[in-house]
């Protein structure tokens, strides 16, 4: 995954080769933020640009921006869930945080693996 950062925001990158164009959006919040260049240089300055636009734009609209996900959540399970989960950070000598970040970690790479090949195979067909 091609990713740039600019204050705390992540920018997914792609190649599309039938615009000759790089694009991208805002991966790690839940408003929209598009941007599009020609080259790497550009694309750079042109997803610093959408975050500040974007950013202008909700003060001026009177609201907050999207913060980006900070690395906390609140997380519910079925208890039985929960012990299987205390088990394994226990077999593993690690915490039950430390277990379900690795395991989240694993998942995560694994479906975002799982989203380049779709994506590499469509791009490869012409969809």
């Amino acid at each position: 995954m091609n990713l740039i950062e600019y204050k705390g925001y992540l920018g997914h990158v792609e190649y599309d080769p039938d615009d000759e164009i790089l694009h991208g959006k805002v991966v790690n919040i839940d408003d929209m933020i598009t941007f599009a260049a020609d080259s790497p240089k550009e694309v750079k300055k042109a997803f610093e640009e959408s975050v500040d636009e974007y950013m202008a734009y909700c003060k001026e609209q009177g609201g907050e921006p999207d913060k980006p996900y900070s690395g906390s959540f609140r997380l519910r399970m079925p208890r039985d869930v929960y012990q299987d989960v205390g088990y394994g950070a226990k077999v593993c000598d690690v915490s039950m945080n430390t277990f379900l970040v690795e395991e989240a970690e694993k998942a995560a790479k694994r479906v975002l693996r799982h989203a380049a090949k779709e994506a590499a195979a469509s791009a490869k067909r012409g969809d």
